[in-house]
């Protein structure tokens, strides 16, 4: 009997992730889309996103907007990074990650990760 109950609650939380995950498609997939990130990427990005708390919607939302952000405020961006990113011929998914790594590794202090990630991401 116990083991029936196991299997049960564990489905019961699978569907909830699965519609999550949806949830934050829905949100997510157009932005996704725009920019060319590939299925392997976007759900990459959602998956991290639910791991790190940011559930469903909320998800996919705060993705799109972040990608939006990042290339309307590709200045700064290039000052963050160093060098000019070609919003036409680069992978955004690569100059997203590349610019995380790059403020994570390169600012020590908080405050100023903080700063330059309102500066491009408005938060």
């Amino acid at each position: 009997m116990r083991h029936v109950f196991l299997q049960i609650s564990f489905h019961n939380l699978c569907i909830f992730s699965f519609l999550e995950f949806i949830q934050g498609l829905n949100h997510f997939i157009g932005i996704a889309n725009n920019y060319n990130l590939t299925f392997d990427q976007t759900v990459a990005l959602l998956a991290t996103a639910h791991t790190l708390t940011q559930r469903g919607g909320t998800a996919g939302t705060q993705l799109a907007r972040s990608f939006a952000m990042m290339t309307n405020r590709i200045n700064e961006v290039n000052l963050a990074l160093g060098r000019q990113v070609d919003l036409q011929k680069e992978n955004m998914f690569d100059v997203y990650l590349e610019l995380l790594k790059k403020v994570n590794k390169e600012y020590t202090a908080s405050a100023e990760k903080a700063k330059i990630l309102n500066d491009i991401f408005g938060m």
